[in-house]
């Protein structure tokens, strides 16, 4: 509710509770909870957020009287595309210290059980799953929704002459941003 009426309002105030003690807070402290091995209760809320603080802060959202694509600053979109790829590929392979999602977005219950079996060492038997399990369509609005960010980022680049940089998965694998 308070993430939504932030959203809505195009503020950049709420504070959520692992960081409400520190000072100059910014998307990459966001990413690096929403992402740790270690338990976060409210994981989402910590990944919507920094997300949002990304794009608040690569548009300069706090800046009320930009009139025109033109004044927005060309690094930070830069970034942001980035960012944006990377998030997108951590969220579908992110694990915690089990070796458990972080966030289940594209995965069906199959694959979660598959994945657990793979990294408990066990004999994995794909026989015990019915051909309707093996077959169903995996969810992909979230990569839906994440794929329209970066486009949106990558016209908006476009608009001011400059190219939005496509990250390979190898390259996304060997960036560490959210340090």
């Amino acid at each position: 509710m308070f993430i939504k009426n932030e959203i809505e309002n195009s503020n950049n105030n709420l504070v959520l509770p692992l960081l409400d003690q520190k000072l100059n807070i910014t998307y990459k402290d966001y990413f690096n909870i929403a992402f740790s091995k270690e338990y976060v209760s409210d994981r989402n809320d910590y990944l919507i957020l920094g997300i949002y603080r990304l794009i608040y802060w690569a548009y300069t959202m706090d800046r009320s009287h930009t009139i025109t694509a033109l004044q927005y600053d060309i690094k930070k979109l830069q970034e942001a595309n980035k960012v944006m790829q990377i998030v997108q590929y951590r969220i579908q392979q992110a694990t915690d210290k089990e070796g458990n999602y972080l966030f289940i977005t594209w995965q069906r219950p199959w694959q979660v059980k598959v994945l657990k079996e793979i990294n408990q060492k066990k004999n994995r038997n794909l026989e015990i799953y019915s051909d309707e399990e093996l077959l169903y369509h995996s969810n992909m609005s979230f990569q839906v929704i994440s794929s329209n960010m970066i486009f949106t980022i990558q016209e908006t680049l476009r608009y001011l002459g400059e190219e939005g940089t496509n990250l390979s998965v190898q390259t996304i694998k060997n960036i560490l941003v959210f340090l």
